[in-house]
């Protein structure tokens, strides 16, 4: 039996991303065209981002879309 995943998986994994890059949720908003109050609330799991920002964020954050909404348990980060 797997272990569950945390209820907002992909807002973690984006939190530990952005901030793995040094980016803050400003800069971020400004690469994926939403504001920082978006991100924030995608971080915080308040909303979801539609299906074609959340492909944007994962290019944005140099991870595998997959691994963002927990598909794929591990990434090696550099």
């Amino acid at each position: 039996m797997s272990a569950a995943l945390p209820e907002n998986i992909f807002g973690e994994r984006m939190c530990l991303a952005r901030k793995h890059l040094g980016y803050t949720q400003t800069v971020l908003g400004d690469m994926v065209g939403a504001t920082k109050a978006t991100i924030c609330n995608y971080e915080k799991g308040k909303v979801s981002p539609p299906l074609n920002i959340a492909f944007a964020i994962a290019a944005a954050l140099e991870v595998p879309f997959t691994w963002l909404v927990g598909i794929d348990e591990y990434i090696r980060i550099y």
